[in-house]
């Protein structure tokens, strides 16, 4: 995006699919000092950006561009014999800050009865009549740019780089501009010249002529350029250099830190502060689903507060849906509003150090609490990690389970006895569970339960 026309307040908002810019800001240039030893005016200022700024899309950027210094030489009114003026500031502002690029200095002028003088100081300095100096440099400098400009050395002949050219009676031209991005822009004004034009560089343009009368060519205008031979420099440039992103973040990694209390989402890419809502997230614990509470963004990372606590040993696993179908406004997406896709139960790595809390409960078969008889009835255990368990009635251990490994069910073990009462009325039955996990505490586990024995109807 290019502007190239005097303006101040202008906005520009950052289009849709673009996350970062690179921009570059040239002053006006200075207008040419009037007379037949009359300098050139000198290039705007050159600031440009060594990396990309992070943008958002639809966020506004405020500019202006700097007009260029008017010349020394009015129409057909020879007697001023004036200097030129410095060119207009250019300037760009992103978020907070502004970035300012000075204009041109202006040109010496000098003719007849006319005032002999220095040029000005500026982006790239003024050039300056015969036997004065040409003007310095006075530009700014920022963090994150390269700024460029030049001073006017010499009081006739050649400018250097963009400063605009000393006074002199033969082929006084400015100094050269700058080519980047495809642009050529912020060449030094050429000197006046009593005789053939001088050369032209870049925006600048040298004098024009075949009389002290007549006056040089003016900057162009879009290039910061200085104007030559008392005209008008042209007004100042700003640029902003994007590619538009169309590739969408895609998920990479998920852990749970040692504390337990948050999931940690990381992403291919910069993500938006504006994301998904809590509801648009599943986690789970062992197949058990834990609420997330909270969600924040920071660079490529979400982080998502769960309700209940994560502990060692725990299987995580995290899915995404994304909402509006992956083209939503509040959904996890980079930074060019491009939307992550939709992902199921991610695995997740668990980096907590609590100790999974050991559970257990028994049952025996049928309604749970009656048993009969010497008729067969089994005990079940069920806990929530792998181990082996000792069943026992009365404190002694039943015949065939002593020992007995608990089986994964989807998401807890089981394990199981048959048991013939011999007793009738009340027996007090337990399971001992022993975990085969350390990151279980405690590391056993009792379960009790008062079985009530009946007789059995009918005979044997």
């Amino acid at each position: 995006m290019k502007f190239t026309a005097a303006q101040s307040g202008c906005t520009w908002n950052i289009p849709v699919g673009v996350g970062a810019v690179d921009v570059l800001i040239v002053g006006g240039g200075g207008g040419a000092g009037f007379g037949g030893l009359g300098g050139g005016g000198g290039a705007g200022e050159v600031l440009y950006s060594n990396s990309s700024f992070n943008v958002v899309p639809g966020d506004t950027v405020t500019l202006s561009v700097g007009k260029g210094g008017t010349g020394g030489y009015f129409g057909s009114d020879t007697t001023q014999w004036l200097n030129g003026l410095n060119g207009d500031t250019s300037a760009v502002t992103i978020g907070a800050n502004q970035y300012i690029a000075t204009g041109g200095g202006g040109g010496g002028g000098n003719g007849g009865s006319g005032a002999i003088s220095t040029g000005a100081a500026g982006g790239s300095g003024g050039g300056g009549t015969s036997n004065y100096s040409g003007g310095g440099t006075s530009r700014n400098s920022y963090s994150g740019f390269t700024d460029t400009g030049f001073a006017s050395t010499f009081n006739s002949g050649n400018g250097a780089g963009g400063a605009g050219a000393g006074g002199t009676n033969t082929f006084s031209t400015g100094g050269v501009g700058i080519t980047m991005w495809g642009l050529s822009f912020a060449g030094g004004g050429g000197g006046w010249s009593n005789g053939p034009g001088a050369t032209t560089f870049g925006g600048g343009s040298g004098g024009a002529g075949t009389a002290s009368s007549d006056h040089g060519t003016a900057g162009t205008d879009g290039t910061g350029g200085g104007g030559g031979g008392g005209s008008a420099g042209g007004s100042g440039l700003v640029v902003f250099r994007y590619l538009v992103d169309t590739v969408a973040p895609t998920f990479t990694s998920a852990i749970v830190p040692s504390g337990g209390s948050t999931l940690v989402l990381t992403f291919s890419k910069n993500l938006s502060s504006t994301t998904a809502p809590t509801s648009a997230f599943l986690v789970t614990l062992n197949g058990i689903t834990d609420t997330v509470t909270g969600i924040s963004v920071s660079g490529t990372q979400v982080t998502l507060t769960l309700q209940v606590g994560v502990s060692a040993a725990l299987t995580v696993l995290v899915s995404y849906t994304a909402p509006g179908g992956g083209n939503s406004l509040y959904a996890v997406q980079d930074l060019s509003y491009n939307d992550a896709a939709t992902f199921t139960n991610q695995a997740v790595t668990n980096n907590a150090t609590a100790k999974t809390p050991l559970t257990s409960s028994i049952a025996l078969s049928g309604d749970g609490v009656n048993a009969t008889y010497r008729s067969a009835s089994t005990i079940t255990v069920i806990i929530n990690g792998p181990g082996k368990v000792r069943f026992t009635i009365k404190g002694k251990a039943i015949p065939g389970c002593q020992a007995i490994t608990a089986s994964a069910i989807s998401n807890y073990y089981q394990a199981a006895c048959t048991w013939k009462p011999s007793i009738l009325n009340t027996q007090s039955l337990s399971a001992l569970f022993t975990s085969s996990n350390s990151n279980f505490s405690p590391t056993s586990a009792i379960a009790n339960i008062l079985a009530n024995v009946a007789a059995r109807s009918g005979k044997r």
